[in-house]
């Protein structure tokens, strides 16, 4: 039988929605603050926690990718989970009691019998990603991150610029995948942020934009996935009140 584990993401202290217990809850940013839970993205040497503001959901993926090893895993936030009902998207907000529809672990299970990862897609029709992240972020970041490509994994770059000439991207960094891919892809995915985290000079920012790796990344999974024609299941994202 296989492991799942699926973390939830959060940075306050919050209740734990689904009933499923594959469903664990882990603090982020947690270095130099109190700990509300049990399992922090802090809590053993090898960790990224103190970089949460510009790194976001992705120090607790990195604790991820170093300590678990369940067969199946991946992350999802306090307030968004995968569902299997394609009316319930993102423009929708609904409350606990309205919500019965989380992803169980058969469900995940069976979906990944036939797809290689469950990820959620952002689409905005008519522009490109290119056009897209100028407009709301910090374009050098975006470009950078496509030198830092080129010098590390050029065989990437061409993904890099179909998917970035696309107009979509996997949103929210909330991915469940095997253990195999899930540390393949953090892998990459790490040694391109680091590499740009020593380029970009993020200290006169506002908090907004100094999340730049967060948003790096959000389309970074879409690059990897493309390159390693890795075959996605497009989930669908409730946010909850």
């Amino acid at each position: 039988m296989k492991s799942t584990e699926i973390f939830v993401i959060t940075h306050k202290p919050c209740k734990l929605i689904p009933k499923d217990n594959i469903y664990k809850m882990i603090q982020a940013g947690a270095a130099g603050k109190d700990h509300f839970l049990p399992l922090t993205d802090d809590m053993f040497k090898d960790n990224i926690s103190n970089k949460n503001a510009s790194f976001c959901e992705l120090t607790a993926m990195y604790h991820i990718w170093k300590y678990s090893n369940a067969d199946v895993k991946g992350l999802c936030h306090y307030r968004r989970y995968f569902t299997n009902h394609r009316y319930l998207s993102e423009a929708l907000s609904y409350t606990v009691k309205k919500y019965p529809f989380i992803l169980k672990k058969g469900k995940i299970e069976r979906i990944l019998d036939n797809y290689d990862l469950i990820v959620g897609e952002h689409i905005h029709k008519g522009e490109s990603e290119y056009a897209y992240y100028a407009s709301k972020h910090i374009n050098s970041d975006l470009m950078c991150t496509r030198e830092v490509i080129s010098e590390l994994y050029p065989d990437y770059l061409a993904s890099f610029d179909k998917c970035l000439n696309s107009d979509s991207f996997y949103l929210a960094n909330m991915i469940y995948t095997s253990k195999d891919i899930f540390d393949s892809y953090s892998k990459w995915l790490f040694d391109i942020l680091f590499e740009v985290e020593k380029r970009v000079d993020i200290s006169n920012r506002d908090n907004y934009q100094k999340r730049v790796f967060g948003f790096l990344s959000e389309r970074l999974l879409k690059v990897w996935v493309d390159k390693n024609n890795i075959k996605p299941y497009i989930g669908y994202i409730i946010k909850i009140l």
